[in-house]
C-alpha cells in the first residue's frame, strides 16, 4: 500500500489497496484463533508448490493472532534452486495499514511465482500503529524471521540463505532488519543470515518525515527517526541490495538515490532498477508478472547471490587447502 497516497488524502484507493482478502472472502472467524500446531499445506497440483496458510510466529500468540501470521511458499521438492533459499516479504501501507492478503492478491502471487522459480517465500503480516510504535514492527519482522529460521529443517529451506523484500513501509522494515543487526540478535538469529536484500521504494530516511512532527499513526516517536533509518546503520558488513523504484514519483526516488550512495560509499554490492512506466502503486503488479521487471530482477539476484557466496567459499576452501597447515 502506497503511504505516500495516504498522506496525499486519497483515501478510498488507500482503502481498497489495504482491504485483507480474507475479509472480502467472507467474515467466518479466520484468522481470529492461533492454531496449536503448523497447519497442513495445500498443494497446486499443476506445480507442486505447497502453501502454508496463516501461520502464527509470535512466542505470544494472544499479542495479535491477526497480525502476526505468515503464509509460507514451498517449491516442489524436486524443483528447489541450488542454496535452497527463502526470501521473506513485507508489505507496505505507511506502517498504519496493509496486509499480507493485499485484496489485489499480488503478494501471494509474488511468493507463489518465486516458489515456482525454486525459492521458498513468506508472506507476512505485522503489527501496525497506533497499535504499536517503533520497535514494534520491526520486532515482529524479526520474530517471523526467528520462527521461520527455528524450523528451516522443517521445511527445507538454508536457514543461512535468508532474503528479505518489501515495498514502501515494508521495504524500509526489509532494510532495517538487514542493517541494524540489533534486532535479529534480539530473537537469536545471526544477522549474517540474510544474505540479500530487495526493497520496492522503500523509505530508507525518516527523518524528513517525522522529525518534529507526529505522523501516521505515531509510528516513530520524536527522537527515534534517525535510528529507524536504514540509512544511519549501513557499513561495510551489510549484505548486497537491488533496490528497485518508480519511474514517476520524485521522492522515492530520491530515497531511493540516498540509498545508493550510502550503500555506494559503504563498498556494499548494490544495483538500482527502475521499474518502466510505473507509480508507487502500479509497480507492484509487475511482481507476478512473468517477464516482468521486478520478478525477472528479483529471481536474478537471488541466484547471483547464492552463485558469489558459493564462489567465495569454494576460493576460501582452496586457500585453506593450499596453506600451511591447511589441507593434506
Amino acid at each position: 500500500m502506497c503511504w505516500v497516497l495516504a498522506a496525499a488524502g486519497a483515501t478510498v484507493i488507500a482503502a481498497t489497496l489495504s482491504i485483507p482478502a480474507r475479509a472480502i472472502e467472507g467474515a467466518d472467524g479466520e484468522g481470529t484463533a492461533a492454531p496449536a500446531e503448523v497447519p497442513a499445506p495445500s498443494v497446486n497440483p499443476r506445480t507442486g508448490v505447497r502453501w502454508y496458510r496463516e501461520v502464527h510466529y509470535a512466542a505470544d500468540r494472544e499479542m495479535n493472532p491477526e497480525k502476526q501470521v505468515l503464509d509460507l511458499y514451498l517449491p516442489k521438492e524436486d524443483n528447489w534452486v541450488d542454496g535452497r533459499p527463502l526470501l521473506i516479504w513485507i508489505h507496505g501501507g505507511g506502517w498504519i495499514m496493509g496486509d499480507k492478503d493485499d485484496a489485489m492478491g499480488v503478494y501471494g502471487r509474488y511468493c507463489r511465482k518465486l516458489a515456482e522459480h525454486g525459492i521458498a517465500a513468506a508472506n507476512m503480516s505485522y503489527r501496525l500503529s497506533p497499535e504499536v510504535k517503533h520497535p514494534g514492527h520491526i520486532e515482529d519482522i524479526a520474530a517471523a524471521t526467528a520462527w521461520l529460521v527455528e524450523r528451516a529443517d522443517e521445511f527445507g529451506f538454508d536457514a543461512k540463505h535468508i532474503f528479505v523484500s518489501g515495498h514502501s513501509a515494508g521495504g524500509h522494515l526489509a532494510a532495517l532488519l538487514a542493517v541494524d543487526a540489533r534486532w535479529l540478535e534480539a530473537k537469536g538469529v545471526d544477522p549474517h543470515a540474510v544474505i540479500g536484500v530487495i526493497p520496492s521504494s522503500g523509505v530508507y530516511d525518516l527523518k524528513p518525515m517525522f522529525e518534529g512532527r507526529v505522523a501516521f499513526g505515531g509510528a516513530f516517536p520524536p527522537g527515534t527517526a534517525e535510528d529507524a533509518s536504514p540509512i544511519s546503520h549501513v557499513d561495510s558488513s551489510d549484505p548486497p541490495f537491488l533496490l528497485m523504484v518508480e519511474t514517476y514519483g520524485r521522492y522515492m526516488r530520491d530515497q531511493a538515490a540516498s540509498m545508493t550512495d550510502a550503500l555506494a560509499k559503504a563498498g556494499v554490492g548494490h544495483r538500482l532498477v527502475e521499474v518502466p512506466r510505473s507509480n508507487h502503486i502500479t509497480m507492484l503488479s509487475d511482481l507476478a508478472k512473468d517477464g516482468g521487471v521486478a520478478l525477472t530482477q528479483s529471481v536474478q539476484f537471488i541466484l547471483d547471490t547464492l552463485q558469489a557466496l558459493q564462489d567465495r567459499d569454494s576460493t576460501e576452501g582452496e586457500s585453506s587447502a593450499t596453506s600451511p597447515g591447511g589441507g593434506a
